[in-house]
């Protein structure tokens, strides 16, 4: 109640208020002004007043920040005897931003009145975004949108207050009403990371505004700390001395002091050597050093950028003189028998300690990355998902449920096509039928290979050969490209191969080959992991695509459209995902420099993209070609590999698993741990074979596909979770390797006791629930990767 008599006694004095109100303002001016944008202002500017003072003269003054205060020119629109309307123009000039405020002014005889309108001026300039973080050194780019016209735009690029690279005042690039801004960043941040300031402004017309941005600079970072390797007593007959020990890389400058005062003279060193691909150093003093105890004071400089210098590392050791053995006496002539001399005891030298390779500390997390996915997928290359020959994959042989007819068993528009009239295609047919059941006798990997580009020979004919033949060429190409050093090639080759690849993997496979073969002859330990890792992006990653979900179907409706787009994503973004990684740890692989990480990214681009276009060629061979895959594909069951075969097989797979192993820990307990977990499936499934035990077993396991990205997901647990219980980084890799083993082995174990040939269920809406989840973690896998 009070509330509403409050509101009638406001009510009250309002009403009683308006007349007194009217009365006092009711002959005054009332001027309408428009706001507008910068760009779209009315030219000339004009406002509309009402004048309510009959037979009175209109006047009118215009103030903004672009013109200060004019006076404009009234006229009469309609108004008569000066009351009514008048429009008042502004003669020339363009309002610049901010606020515009008019006074017009009327006069009758002695009675003056005056009334006002604001309005403003508003700019369309905003800064919608930059490229990104960006290298030290390196260019990158800021845009937005501006009002266009008289402006202009110009950028200033500041880091901690000082101007970065001249750029006070650059100017920016536009068309019609966006900027684009082409900046770069500092040459040496002095750290690993740092921020640069973007300040945009756009002036002209008057007036002038200003944003600002920033951008994250990465740096190379300063050395690592060096380390010493170097026995803590040596003898005088070593002289000069030999200082040996490691840095955080190759290729850097090491500058060694002896015996420094409090200040150091870094320009005149006692010794400079240069790290080497490993890390190690091994510098040669000049001058020698008397006996007693010494002290070498190291540091590493970055010789592309001389400002980057790591902490100082000390080295205490003594110089021992060489024992002297003393004079033996003459013996008098004497019929007594010569005494025995006794020789003075010489003190044993210590022997030098042997260098110890240490993994580097800022690659572990790279390196523990590629352990796992090295485990996950040779755990997978066993006889099963990477090497089981399976007939008749397609959809023209694949009904929606088994031993039913598929509903594409028809003639389809590309068998019409010319492509495998050609010459050869006959002969090419009958070995895609004929071959791979004889090859998968003797290398169930390598049958699995033949059969991989059934859908390229249905399409191309006798044609497919200049697959083969390409990746040949290109593995030659790369071998050259690095002039026979087992280094990545060029990124142009690398990515050619893995298109290629991905198309059909025994192009890829050749093309590994080829590669080996042409750098056989500098082939080091760091050499041959990159002959592993660059055979797997080219081979294992096509066939890793095609382990699709085990719920694809060749059905129709939403439910198999998802499948498929599914397969697209899922495949995608794995193989994406686990090339942006190998690409990221090369440097580590190799054990030196290889410009690869840099281009990770457009690694991983290419490679999903490639990886997607084999998913969806695989679709239109399918729908397209369906009388051509019955001429090319193999559709009786394989026969059993020989045991022969297997042996060979289980040898070369275990082979590689230690090499993986030996490169990355070294000869240790660890090591033959995880190297008899690796062999336990195997051993496995001779003792099923030779007790004759039915496959009884249903594992319930993820198959195809899924099963990469669960191993790596929970290997990646598993190991995260054995790291950090050890100390120090080679003793978390150990950890690790064993940890990653764990698990690929049960998997592994359970499967040879699975029964893969019980028919699958048909596609669920709860199997789709499993596949909305499956692309969420690939999605997250891709885009954020694994942090240990």
């Amino acid at each position: 109640m009070k509330r509403a008599l409050t509101g009638v006694f406001l009510a009250a004095l309002v009403v009683l208020g308006l007349p007194a109100a009217s009365t006092a303002a009711g002959d005054s001016p009332v001027v309408s002004v428009k706001s507008a944008s910068y760009s779209s202002q009315p030219r000339p500017y004009t406002v509309t007043v009402f004048n309510r003072l009959d037979n009175s003269k209109l006047t009118a003054k215009i103030t903004n920040s672009g013109i200060g205060t004019r006076s404009m020119s009234c006229r009469p629109a309609g108004a008569i005897n000066g009351l009514g309307t008048w429009r008042c123009t502004l003669g020339s000039g363009r309002l610049g931003l901010g606020s515009i405020r008019v006074t017009a002014t009327a006069k009758s005889g002695s009675t003056t009145r005056t009334g006002s309108g604001s309005g403003s001026i508003s700019s369309r300039f905003r800064i919608t975004g930059t490229s990104g973080s960006v290298n030290e050194g390196g260019s990158f780019t800021v845009r937005g949108n501006f009002d266009g016209g008289a402006f202009g735009v110009r950028a200033r690029v500041t880091s901690n207050g000082g101007v970065v690279a001249g750029q006070s005042g650059s100017s920016c690039s536009t068309s019609g009403t966006s900027f684009t801004c082409s900046l770069r960043a500092a040459a040496d941040i002095g750290g690993t990371s740092g921020t640069h300031r973007i300040t945009v402004t756009e002036s002209g017309g008057g007036g002038s505004r200003s944003a600002s941005t920033s951008i994250n600079v990465v740096g190379k970072g300063t050395p690592g700390t060096p380390s010493f390797s170097s026995p803590k007593k040596v003898s005088t007959k070593k002289q000069p001395l030999t200082i040996k020990g490691r840095t955080s890389a190759g290729g850097l400058t090491v500058q060694l002091l002896v015996d420094p005062s409090g200040s150091r003279n870094w320009s005149n060193p006692a010794a400079t050597c240069t790290s080497s691909g490993s890390g190690a150093w091994s510098c040669r003093l000049t001058d020698v050093l008397a006996t007693g105890k010494h002290t070498i004071v190291a540091r590493v400089v970055d010789p592309s950028d001389p400002g980057s210098v790591s902490p100082e590392a000390s080295f205490a050791f003594s110089v021992t003189a060489a024992p002297t053995p003393s004079a033996t006496p003459t013996p008098t002539p004497s019929a007594t028998p010569t005494p025995e001399v006794e020789q003075p005891p010489v003190t044993p030298e210590e022997p030098e300690e042997p260098e110890v390779e240490k993994p580097i500390s800022g690659g572990l997390n790279n390196l523990l990355e590629l352990l796992v996915l090295a485990l996950a997928v040779l755990s997978l290359s066993r006889p099963g998902a990477l090497s089981r020959v399976r007939p008749a994959s397609s959809a023209s042989f694949t009904g929606r449920n088994p031993g039913e007819e598929s509903e594409l068993e028809t003639v389809g528009w590309g068998d019409q096509s010319p492509t495998w009239a050609a010459f050869g295609t006959d002969a090419t047919d009958f070995w895609s039928r004929t071959a791979p059941p004889v090859v998968a006798r003797f290398s169930p990997f390598l049958g699995r290979l033949s059969v991989d580009g059934v859908g390229i020979r249905a399409m191309l004919g006798s044609l497919w050969w200049l697959f083969p033949i390409g990746g040949v060429a290109l593995g030659i190409a790369g071998a050259q490209d690095t002039g026979g050093q087992a280094v990545p090639p060029a990124l142009g080759i690398l990515v050619g191969i893995i298109v290629l690849g991905a198309l059909d993997a025994s192009a890829g496979f050749l093309a590994s080959l080829a590669f080996t073969v042409g750098v056989a002859g500098n082939l080091d330990k760091h050499g041959i992991g990159v002959v592993i890792v660059l055979g797997f992006l080219w081979t294992g990653l096509p066939l890793i695509a095609s382990l699709l979900r085990p719920i694809r179907r060749a059905g129709q409706g939403w439910r198999f459209r998802w499948d498929r787009l599914a397969d697209v994503v899922i495949a995608a973004l794995v193989c994406g995902w686990l090339a942006q990684r190998i690409a990221a740890g090369m440097d580590v692989i190799a054990g030196t420099g290889t410009g690869l990480p840099a281009d990770a990214s457009s690694v991983a681009v290419i490679t999903g993209l490639a990886v997607a276009g084999r998913v969806l060629l695989g679709w239109l061979v399918d729908v397209a070609y369906p009388e051509r895959l019955r001429a090319t594909e193999v559709f009786e069951d394989m026969p059993e590999p020989r045991t022969s075969a297997l042996v060979l097989g289980f040898l070369v797979r275990t082979a590689l698993f230690a090499l993986v192993g030996i490169a990355v820990i070294g000869s240790c307990w660890q090591l033959w741990v995880g190297v008899l977990l690796f062999a336990v499936p195997d051993l496995l499934a001779a003792v099923r074979s030779r007790s004759a035990l039915a496959p009884t077993l249903r594992s319930g396991l993820p198959a195809g596909l899924t099963q990469v990205l669960v191993l790596v997901v929970w290997c990646s647990l598993v190991v995260a979770f054995a790291i950090s219980k050890a100390d120090g980084d080679l003793n978390k890799l150990k950890a690790a390797f064993v940890a990653a083993a764990v698990l690929p082995a049960i998997f592994a174990s359970v499967q040879v006791f699975a029964d893969d040939d019980q028919p699958r269920p048909a596609t669920t809406w709860r199997l789709q629930l499993v596949g909305v989840a499956i692309v969420v973690a690939t999605a997250a896998l891709a885009l954020h990767g694994w942090n240990y």
